[in-house]
């Protein structure tokens, strides 16, 4: 896991404004790998991206509640499905685009 957050973290400064992280093939998770994708998640928010996640296993999402993880990307951005995933990611974009600029009037 290490080494795909790794390759996530190199390429932060390309333009996508948001990651979803399919958990599905990860059936076991430690607290190195929340505190990685904690991490993660921060540095994305700071630059302004979202991180997304979709479809983890029971034990992954056991401790990623456990933990707390959900204040680090957000309750609304981690989901079941890939479906869901990019309902959301759909939400986001549309939200960010049609959002109209601060001082700006209509």
């Amino acid at each position: 896991m290490t080494d795909k957050i790794n390759t996530i973290t190199d390429r932060l400064s390309s333009p996508a404004s948001m990651v979803i992280l399919r958990l599905r093939n990860k059936t076991v998770i430690d607290a190195t790998g929340i505190a990685e994708l904690e991490e993660l998640a921060d540095q994305l928010q700071k630059s302004g991206r979202s991180m997304l996640l979709c479809g983890a296993r029971s034990q992954p999402e056991a401790l990623m509640r456990e933990a707390g993880f959900d204040r680090h990307a957000g309750s609304e951005n981690i989901g079941e499905s890939i479906t869901e995933a990019l309902k959301r990611a759909d939400e986001i974009y549309n939200t960010r685009i049609c959002a109209p600029a601060a001082g700006v009037d209509s």
